[in-house]
């Protein structure tokens, strides 16, 4: 568990979420989704399609380089290529050992769809590892890695805003009392050539993509920790 100083000090560097526009060029996109195709892949109990990307790719290193000029400069704590059938739910990325986590970047690749599924991003911060959150679920849901969080005492920033109902249409495949306390900062269109830029440790989810005609996401996970 974190301590109270190791926390103070992340908050430092939180922000509000924003999508960085072009940020990669349509061959470049075209070039990391050969990469992930030729790859070994790693199925996830939960449903996910995962694979790790090599960090020498030449076209990641570019994605860093100009990461770095918006955020400054900062380590890699992870990065993966994901692609999904289902909706993510309610969850932050973290890891075990607690690092001074920065942010996390998704890059969407490829949708299959007409229409343009949503990244959900809330305004709460969870600081106690990696997590999905259910709140009351009295029976614990399969998870991968993260741990099921039933109670939402330790979520920092709980309000009682709530969810305007054209929002909540859009999210309709987490259940109220999932959603009880939490409130949503910002969303954001899965616009391939994009990024989306986060607290990694912000409470994030999916759209309900499946109830808004696209089958399957593939995307890119980037990681990051000791902002600089």
């Amino acid at each position: 568990m974190r301590s109270q100083s190791q926390i103070a000090k992340i908050k430092e560097f939180e922000s509000d979420p924003f999508q960085i526009h072009n940020l990669l060029s349509k061959d470049q996109v075209a070039e990391l989704i050969d990469v992930y195709e030729s790859s070994d892949k790693t199925v996830k109990d939960t449903g996910p399609v995962v694979s790790k990307i090599d960090y020498n790719n030449s076209v990641f290193r570019e994605i860093l380089t100009k990461l770095s000029t918006v955020l400054g400069e900062f380590d890699i704590r992870y990065a993966h290529f994901f692609e999904v059938d289902r909706p993510h739910v309610l969850h932050i990325d973290d890891d075990f050992d607690f690092p001074r986590s920065y942010k996390a970047i998704t890059v969407p690749l490829r949708h299959d769809g007409h229409t343009n599924p949503k990244f959900y991003v809330y305004n709460q911060h969870y600081y106690g590892g990696p997590a999905k959150f259910f709140k009351d679920r009295e029976i614990d849901p399969s998870v991968h890695y993260n741990v099921p969080v039933t109670d939402y005492n330790n979520i920092d920033g709980l309000d009682d805003i709530g969810i305007p109902e054209e929002v909540r249409k859009g999210i309709d495949h987490l259940k109220d009392k999932w959603l009880e306390g939490l409130s949503v900062k910002a969303y954001f269109p899965w616009n391939v050539t994009s990024g989306i830029v986060f607290d990694s440790l912000q409470i994030h989810s999916a759209g309900n993509f499946t109830q808004q005609g696209v089958s399957k996401k593939l995307g890119l996970s980037i990681f990051t920790k000791d902002p600089k």
